[in-house]
């Protein structure tokens, strides 16, 4: 009989090249990268935004010192330079805040560029041109305030625009932020659900402690095995005491390992401070930064001095979370002073940092790096991040405490 494919013929076969995932699969697996790469874009903008602001405070001041010499030379002649230049020269650094020791060192500038200029002139022309460079080094500061003020407005309007960051998502955990160019973790859904897996295939029984139910007659045999095991066990009371000991030295011992991801508990100062061996959890304290810990929060010259000469501090946020770490451990052992000064040092890095990650070529960062600039970290950020951090470790010792019993 000859077969017919005529039917076959009317039939339309798809080889599902057309179709794709449905939208909220992608969304779904990008969800925590965009996540947090919205909360990275918000606090670079932030430390922009206190950056430019820090910049103006700091113009303030050198434009009304530039405007008090214009009128005093004007008057009085290059003498005046002369005398505002020694002045400012034999003031110490340090003595007063650092937004005043700033702008002193640029009006220092200012001056001595413009004795430099005029030390070849006439006596009787340098006082003209004494007052026109005056003059020119107000307007270009004049201007590049006003430019500072459109690029704040323009900063400002983008962040009261932007979307809500990671902290208004229960989902999604801020800490757990990749870094710029590292893949994306497995989600907690996968990771959970292979965790189950894994728990579940340990907690099956092998067949070999199945009890082999064939007939009643296996029940009998085994039935007997432990009677006339019990038996000998009474017969030798020797071997009783052996077992028991060993019995014993079995219970002492632990029967498993740690679970993986948990790391060993141990008491430091009344509390119990987790140990885990990964070091991205747990960086190390440098010796660079246990020695910029130690930096007196009101020095920020030294402090920027010292990144200055050693960049893996803001290169890599390990230095940061160390610093962090260090802080928990002085508030726990009661150093309630280093500890604060720890999170004033560490809000510091992490400020630098935040300008590294987001561009290394960064024009505040290389200003901050020169020394143009040194901006302080806002004392109610480290008074608020302190106080969460004194809270946890009290917290935490009171746990201890309970453990530990009466």
């Amino acid at each position: 009989m000859p077969l017919n494919y005529a039917k076959w013929d009317s039939l339309q076969l798809s080889d599902d090249s057309d179709l794709e995932d449905p939208p909220a699969i992608d969304q779904e697996k990008d969800a925590s990268h965009k996540h947090c790469q919205t909360h990275q874009q918000h606090e670079c903008r932030q430390a922009e935004i206190e950056a430019i602001k820090w910049t103006g405070k700091l113009n303030a001041i050198v434009i009304k010192k530039l405007q008090q010499l214009l009128t005093n030379t004007d008057k009085k002649g290059v003498i005046h330079l002369r005398q505002a230049a020694a002045k400012l020269s034999t003031q110490g650094h340090g003595k007063s805040s650092l937004r005043k020791d700033s702008a002193r060192t640029a009006v220092f500038r200012y001056i001595d560029d413009i004795l430099y200029r005029i030390k070849d002139l006439r006596p009787a022309d340098q006082r003209a041109s004494a007052v026109e460079q005056l003059q020119y080094h107000l307007a270009e500061l004049v201007d590049r305030e006003r430019q500072r003020k459109i690029e704040l407005e323009k900063q400002e309007t983008a962040a009261r625009e932007q979307a809500p960051c990671g902290h208004a998502h229960d989902e999604f955990d801020v800490t757990q932020c990749p870094k710029f160019g590292a893949p994306l973790t497995v989600p907690t859904s996968q990771s959970n659900s292979t965790e189950k897996g894994k728990s579940a295939a340990k907690d099956e029984p092998t067949p070999k402690d199945e009890p082999t139910k064939k007939d009643g007659k296996s029940t009998e045999k085994s039935k007997a095995t432990e009677t006339t095991e019990k038996d000998k066990s009474t017969d030798k009371p020797k071997s009783t005491d052996k077992g028991k000991s060993t019995k014993k030295d079995t219970h002492n011992k632990p029967t498993h390992s740690a679970p993986e991801g948990s790391g060993a508990r141990t008491q430091q100062g009344g509390g119990y401070i987790n140990q885990d061996n990964d070091q991205e959890t747990m960086p190390v304290l440098t010796p660079s930064a246990r020695e910029f810990s130690k930096i007196k929060s009101s020095d920020y010259s030294a402090s920027y001095l010292a990144i200055r000469r050693d960049p893996s501090l803001y290169t890599d946020e390990s230095a940061a979370m160390a610093i962090m770490g260090e802080a928990h451990d002085a508030e726990v052992q009661g150093r309630k002073a280093y500890a604060k000064n720890c999170v004033h040092q560490g809000l510091l890095l992490e400020y630098c940092h935040t300008l590294y990650a987001r561009d290394p070529n960064c024009p505040i960062l290389s200003q901050v790096l020169s020394g143009q600039l040194a901006p302080q970290v806002d004392v109610e950020k480290v008074n608020k991040s302190y106080q969460e951090l004194a809270a946890g470790a009290s917290i935490l010792k009171q746990f201890g405490q309970l453990l530990r019993g009466p």
